[in-house]
Parts: structure tokens; sequence; C-alpha cells
């Protein structure tokens, strides 16, 4: 009797532990990688949505830094000795200004075509350069860059998108920033242009 009272007394002490079956253990998992996938695709979407945002700043950086570049150029610009003083049309200007820190004068070429602002510079008493190759402003997509107001008044507008955009979704035309400056050309008259 003794030793089958102990076999009781041990089945009894084993059936009262606390613990959990394998149905309550593999429930809990399958809830556990529910909650952990979830939060991992909320993790994977707003880093997207981050890296696309990074991407917009940067491209609304380099057009305002563009911008301003062409504005101070075109803010030091000089009259020629002779011909056209500044040519402006919808998507070139050319311009001549002193070098900095001499009385070297150069022509400055800026032409806003094929998604880009480049800029060009002629040599030290050359002439307007055939075309322009340094990329100023990427990402562009209007046509009307420059506009000559009255005969002193040059304004520059331009409007750009991210470039990943652009790749991502060619045929949604997400709105493009649109940068606006104007110059007052202080160092010509009304009858030099």
């Amino acid at each position: 009797m003794g030793i089958a009272r102990a076999c009781l007394s041990r089945v009894r002490y084993h059936r009262d532990e606390g613990g959990v079956t394998l149905i309550e253990l593999i429930v809990s998992m399958s809830m556990l990688v529910f909650i952990i996938g979830g939060g991992l695709t909320a993790y994977a979407a707003s880093a997207g949505a981050e890296r696309g945002d990074r991407s917009r700043a940067e491209s609304l950086l380099m057009a305002r830094t563009g911008l301003g570049k062409m504005s101070r150029e075109l803010r030091s610009a000089i009259p020629a000795a002779s011909g056209p003083t500044i040519n402006v049309s919808a998507t070139s200007l050319s311009f001549q200004k002193y070098l900095p820190g001499t009385l070297s004068k150069v022509w400055v070429l800026y032409q806003c075509t094929s998604g880009s602002c480049r800029r060009a510079q002629s040599a030290a008493g050359g002439s307007v350069p055939a075309s322009a190759t340094a990329v100023i402003v990427p990402g562009l997509t209007n046509s009307d860059v420059f506009a000559l107001s009255g005969t002193n008044y040059v304004t520059i507008k331009v409007s750009v998108r991210d470039s990943s955009e652009i790749a991502q979704s060619p045929s949604h035309q997400a709105a493009a920033a649109t940068l606006v400056d104007g110059v007052a050309l202080r160092n010509f008259s009304g009858s030099t242009m």
C-alpha cells in the first residue's frame, strides 16, 4: 500500500503543476508572429515614406540653391560694350559680368530644357558660349523659366519634381514645387537692353 500511495501522490503533484498545453503554446506563438509582422510592416512603410520625404527635400534644396545662384549672378550683370546686353527667352538667358575680384568680363549662359537648367561661362573676353553643360537645377518641369518685364526686370521661375517620383510613376503627375525670384537689373538704364 505504501508504494501505491507514493505513486498516486506523484501523479496528483504533476497534475496540480501550473503550465501551458501544446495548443495554448501554438496559439500564443501564432499571435506573436502576427503582432511582430504588423510592427515590421508599419516600420517598413514609415521608412519608405521618410526616404521619399528626404528625396523631395533634397530636390527642393537643389532648386533653391540653383535659383539663388542664377539670381545672384544676374544681379551682377553689366552692360556689354557692343551688341545685345542681355538675351532673354523663355528657356535661355545670357549676360555679361565681371569675374569676381578682377576687371575681366565673361559671358554667362543659362539654358533650361530637357528637365534641367544648365550653366556655361566663357573665357575672359570671350563670346557667349554655344551651349551650357553644368547642371544647376535638376528635375525641371516647366519650359517658361525666364521672362523680361519692362526694360530692367527679369523673373526666374523654376518648377521641380523629385526624380524618384518621376521614375516610380511616370503616369502619375505629382504636383511640382514652383520657386520664383525676380531680379532688378540695377546696373542698366532703360535704353541699354
